[in-house]
Order: C-alpha cells, then structure tokens, then sequence
C-alpha cells in the first residue's frame, strides 16, 4: 500500500511490531529503550496539545532544540496535529529566531528550556501571530502572562482533545501535503525556507532501505542536528526500515556513546 505520510511508516510499526525497541536515549546515566507504542503515544500526546493550543491543519511548528529524543517525538506529534515542522538551531540568536518564526508563519514554539523561551521573550513583540510557547524541560522562568507556559501545562489542555479528533488530522496527510521547511544557514543573505514534503522524505526513505545500508536489526547513532536536511533523511530512513536510533547525550560525548551503544 502506497505510503500517504510519513506517518504510515510509525503505524505500521505500531500494528505489526509494537513493543520493538524504537529508540534509545541516556536516562539517569544509562541508555533506555522507549517501543514503538511508547514512542507514538507520546507523540499523539504532543499532538493533543498543539490541537488544544489552535495549532490548525497545515500550520507552521517551530522546534527549538539539541538532537535528542524528544526532538523526534515531538516532530511526530506536529505531524499527527497535521502541521508542518519548522526546526530552528538552538545556536540561534533571538533575532535569528524571530526571523525564521516569522517568515515561516509559525503558531507555535517548542523550546527545549528555558535559556531558548528567553530568545523568544526578548522578540516576542515580532511574533505577534506565536500562540504560545512550550518549555520541554526545566523550570519555567517567566510566565505571568501564559505565553510561555511548562510542557505539563500544555499536555493538561491537550489531553482534553480525543483520539478521534487527532486522527482525523493526520489522515488528511497525503505525499503532496508539506512536511517541514528546513531553513538554510544564509551565509550570503538572509536564510531561505526549503519546502519538503512528505512525498519527498517517503521516497528519501524507501531509496535507503532498498539499498540495504541499514536494517531493522541495527543500531544507529545519531548526533547531527535535526534542523539540517540530511539529519532529516536519517530520521526518515529509520521510521522506514524500523531499526533502533540511539541519541548521542552532546557531540562531546559521542566517542563515549559509541561505546555504550556499539551502533
């Protein structure tokens, strides 16, 4: 059966293999496996909230944040809301985020914490269209006036929001609707959005798994920043062939990782 988003890929992994290990990530000083079913729950949770929040079929998601699990979940859930992903470097300058939040029409920003809600602060008069912004981690610094509000806060008023209405979301996907716009680094000028989508990464993916590079029995290491294309193609490939991804803890660790995860 023709592949109609990106999503398929995780349902199918959901039906026929739902307590195979998905990913692994280091949680309090050692590597743990989340299963398929975990993963996607979590990321129908996500969901939940951005359909709470007002995020609308087709809208603009920023994801600020280090290459980690939760990045990848996250994005699952911006595509089970129907919305389209739009990741930002977390080395981004506040003024380097405004821009791309703008340009791109965004509703609404994830932050990993709160040192990346405080770039969104400081702009937050250039962003008038940003419902709200969500912190994924930590303590939320300032929040008197709601826009930025703790990743408990926002999975409260999600969870309001039933599966029924969730799933409608994602089924309205097809391979010409847009699943991300990856901004380039804008070296010569201001940085340019790159419409991909899920058409796009379903081929990228099927192509890495009829040449066999990987297979669902591997382990895979990733450490690239998911605001970058290729990252994004490695994603892709293993929501496609089903083998574990591992998330480096920081690009300082990975000699280390290495080792614990033996990829």
């Amino acid at each position: 059966m023709t592949k109609q988003s990106l999503l398929d890929f995780v349902l199918d992994h959901v039906e026929r293999i739902p307590d195979k290990p998905a990913a692994l990530s280091k949680v309090d000083g050692r590597y743990q496996p989340i299963s398929w079913r975990e993963l996607w729950d979590r990321a129908r949770r996500i969901g939940r909230g951005l359909v709470a929040a007002g995020v609308e079929h087709g809208d603009r998601v920023n994801i600020v944040c280090n290459t980690r699990l939760e990045w990848v979940i996250t994005d699952l859930g911006i595509l089970a809301a129907g919305g389209v992903t739009v990741p930002i470097y977390p080395s981004n300058l506040a003024d380097e985020c405004a821009y791309v939040s703008q340009n791109s029409g965004a509703r609404l920003v994830l932050v990993e914490d709160d040192s990346q809600a405080e770039k969104f602060r400081r702009v937050r008069d250039e962003l008038p269209d940003v419902l709200k912004v969500v912190q994924m981690t930590g303590e939320v610094g300032d929040s008197s006036d709601g826009w930025v509000i703790s990743i408990a806060d926002f999975y409260a008023r999600g969870d309001e929001v039933d599966d029924q209405t969730l799933a409608a979301r994602s089924a309205g996907l097809s391979p010409e609707s847009i699943l991300t716009l990856i901004y380039t680094s804008g070296t010569t000028g201001r940085p340019k959005g790159v419409v991909l989508t899920h058409g796009n990464l379903i081929y990228e993916a099927e192509v890495v798994e009829k040449m066999g590079i990987i297979e669902a029995e591997d382990i895979q290491l990733l450490f690239l920043p998911l605001s970058h294309s290729f990252a994004k193609v490695i994603e892709a490939a293993w929501l496609s062939t089903a083998h574990v991804l591992a998330f480096a803890e920081s690009m300082n660790t990975i000699k280390q990782n290495l080792g614990e995860v033996r990829p």
